[in-house]
């Protein structure tokens, strides 16, 4: 069993910020017509990819309370 403390609350909004900032900027590219969003074409999946990478991370150094 182990000892070490559950994450703190932050560490949730980092996982959920980044899956819905990951979702939003996919949906900003695909669907809306937006300057800077636009200008950096194909390279917008990359950011997504990054985003989406960064939330499963995130997640699997999740650490719930052990009851």
């Amino acid at each position: 069993m182990s000892t070490r403390p559950p994450s703190p609350p932050w560490h949730g909004a980092v996982f959920t910020g980044a899956l819905f900032g990951a979702a939003a900027w996919l949906l900003a590219y695909t669907l809306l017509s937006i300057g800077p969003v636009e200008a950096l074409g194909a390279w917008n999946y990359v950011g997504v990819l990054a985003l989406t990478l960064a939330a499963s991370i995130a997640a699997a150094f999740w650490r719930g309370e052990h009851r």
